[in-house]
């Protein structure tokens, strides 16, 4: 997703350097509506091909969220607790594993 968001050049909306845009005004110039508009549409784009590549259960829960940046951050939540998860069961796993005499250690 990172490599499809960055080729499209719009993954900079991620970056937690990003300064937020200013309230708009009546009287601010051309370039600063067109940024805006210009970052306005990159979060919609975003936020939609987030949501395109997830699977119908994934897509029912964050859909939800507004942003692209609370559903990148949900989504990364969710995936380190379940690699911790099961990091910690294969863990488990190993310390439970004891050798006896009437087994062969091929099995």
């Amino acid at each position: 997703m990172v490599f499809l968001l960055t080729s499209l050049k719009i993954y900079y909306i991620f970056y937690s350097n990003l300064p937020a845009l200013p309230e708009p005004q009546e009287d601010e110039s051309a370039i600063v509506k067109t940024e805006r508009l210009r970052h306005e549409k990159n979060e919609i784009l975003c936020r939609g091909y987030i949501l395109n590549a997830l699977t119908s259960r994934f897509y029912d829960i964050f859909s939800k969220l507004k942003s692209p940046k609370e559903i990148w951050a949900a989504l990364e939540t969710y995936y380190k607790q379940e690699k911790s998860g099961s990091n910690l069961f294969l863990a488990l796993k190993i310390f439970e594993y004891e050798i006896t005499n009437n087994m062969s250690i091929m099995d």
